[in-house]
């Protein structure tokens, strides 16, 4: 990164991003589609969320992560969030049924 000037948090994920690409030749699969590491998918991830004055924070990955990352926007703790939303999955039928599809598990089973 250059010093001495002021860069925008988006000038500074795409420098980053550049970095990483020049010290790995981008691989292409049978489509042509460049393919990105993590890394620099995580530093073009920043660019965007950059752009829009957004950046990622770090959840602990501990089963619980979907329900930190939504309280982190709200005003309440992540086990007071998740318990309404079981509680409205659990009085809602069509909710109950979509969850029990998608993580093919009995409602009831699921904590």
């Amino acid at each position: 990164l250059q010093t001495g000037k002021q860069w925008s948090n988006e000038h500074v994920a795409r420098e980053r991003f550049q970095e990483c690409m020049t010290k790995e030749q981008p691989r292409r699969d049978a489509q042509g589609n460049m393919m990105v590491s993590n890394k620099g998918k995580e530093l073009l991830l920043d660019e965007r969320l950059a752009r829009i004055n957004l950046k990622r924070k770090g959840v602990a990955p501990d089963g619980n992560c979907l329900y930190r990352a939504l309280a982190h926007g709200s005003q309440m703790d992540w086990a007071t969030l998740k318990a309404n939303i079981f509680h409205v999955m659990g009085e809602n039928p069509k909710y109950r049924k979509q969850f029990e599809a998608e993580v093919a598990m009995e409602f009831e089973s699921f904590d």
